[in-house]
């Protein structure tokens, strides 16, 4: 079952969380006592310290969230997009840095492709596809 405890400096278990769900990738204390967790390119969650579901967000998140001190969440999603890299059609896995608010609605979604576009080389058609 997937479980997350916080520890003390002497090595006792303070508190436990768990809701018996899918496997946990990644977890993060927030300063109330709620727990952020990523469940691998499934989703982004929110437990209370009675380990109850606050809010899910169903997008391919994965290895990293944050929050900051005004309880903005930030973290890494996936999502496959065609685009075009000079004359050819190409699938990528685009990530997304997605900012949130503390109820999980999605404040800001930032594609980075869009950021990094510029600056990749066009590539020569024939040799991309090995001829």
């Amino acid at each position: 079952d997937p479980v997350a405890y916080l520890i003390d400096m002497e090595g006792e278990v303070v508190h436990k969380w768990s809701d018996g769900s899918s496997q946990w990738h990644h977890v993060e204390l927030l300063p109330d006592g709620d727990l952020l967790g990523v469940v691998q390119n499934r989703g982004l969650f929110r437990l209370n310290w009675q380990s109850e579901v606050e809010w899910v967000v169903s997008m391919l998140f994965h290895h990293d969230v944050d929050a900051d001190d005004n309880g903005d969440i930030y973290g890494i999603a996936r999502q496959d997009m065609l685009t075009s890299h000079g004359s050819l059609p190409i699938y990528i896995l685009n990530d997304h840095h997605i900012i949130l608010d503390s109820k999980g609605e999605i404040r800001k979604r930032i594609p980075l492709y869009e950021v990094v576009e510029d600056l990749i080389p066009p590539i020569n058609s024939s040799r991309a596809w090995g001829m």
